[in-house]
């Protein structure tokens, strides 16, 4: 079904492994393109003073892997104990951010059972008694939206650390950017607008408009629709699996 085929992925190769591995097991040519890199974010003397007091707070949450990876790097840095307070709770989204924390020797406290931030604002809810207020501390990134504060800023206190920025990659493998332009590729993977956005600018001035996108969710389905830009794949389960199965589904009816 795959064989053949070329699918070139705008996520850095380290985060699609086992993404990889589902591929070559139905023998598709996997291009790796990252269009996004995540480096540690210079804190604040304010920002640095939420790791000596992370007592004050009654939650951490982790909404992707590199915000466990970059928050501890930061944490270790820091606070020569590099043990989290015993009463800090936490909660992450996913299995893959949930492992990156088992990592650390930490289990988290709540695993939403879903895959998006929502459904982890929803089960925190449930979490949080009525009337209580808790602080809640978020370690993101830069360009992570502001989801949580809006949902939840007026049941609990939010705050936010920026503890790593997603920029893009200061050159890309210039023989891939030609097989997109020649259009001698069967897909393209979108994880996330901003890997839209960079790509763009990378193929600028050769317009996307007629490129073969796959995409996860809807706010990377937005970013592609506002630019006129209706993509042949949009998978609602924002895992590699979810990917997977849904590019197995376009090649079925493909065929």
């Amino acid at each position: 079904m795959f064989k053949n085929k070329t699918i070139i992925s705008t996520r850095p190769y380290s985060s699609d492994k086992l993404f990889v591995e589902l591929l070559k097991k139905d023998e598709a040519q996997y291009i790796s393109l990252p269009m996004i890199t995540t480096v540690l974010n210079d804190l604040s003397q304010e920002e640095k003073n939420i790791f000596s007091n992370l007592h004050n707070f009654d939650w951490l949450v982790f909404t992707s892997g590199n915000g466990v990876r970059y928050f501890f790097e930061h944490f270790n840095k820091l606070i020569t104990t590099a043990i989290l307070p015993k009463q800090l709770k936490t909660a992450v989204i996913g299995k893959t951010t949930k492992k990156e924390l088992e990592k650390i020797g930490v289990n988290p406290t709540l695993e939403s059972s879903g895959k998006t931030s929502i459904d982890l604002i929803n089960e925190l809810r449930i979490q949080i008694p009525n009337k209580s207020f808790p602080r809640i501390l978020l370690s993101q990134g830069n360009l992570a939206t502001s989801i949580f504060e809006e949902k939840l800023s007026s049941e609990a206190n939010i705050q936010r650390v920026n503890v790593y920025n997603t920029i893009a990659p200061d050159f890309v493998d210039s023989d891939t950017i030609q097989k997109i332009k020649t259009n001698n590729y069967d897909l393209i993977l979108l994880w996330s607008p901003s890997a839209f956005y960079n790509l763009c600018k990378f193929l600028d001035p050769f317009k996307p408009n007629k490129l073969r996108f796959a995409c996860i969710g809807p706010t990377t389905q937005k970013a592609l629709v506002d630019e006129d830009i209706f993509p042949q794949i949009i998978a609602e389960n924002s895992t590699s699996e979810g990917m997977y199965e849904s590019i197995k589904n376009y090649f079925e009816l493909k065929n």
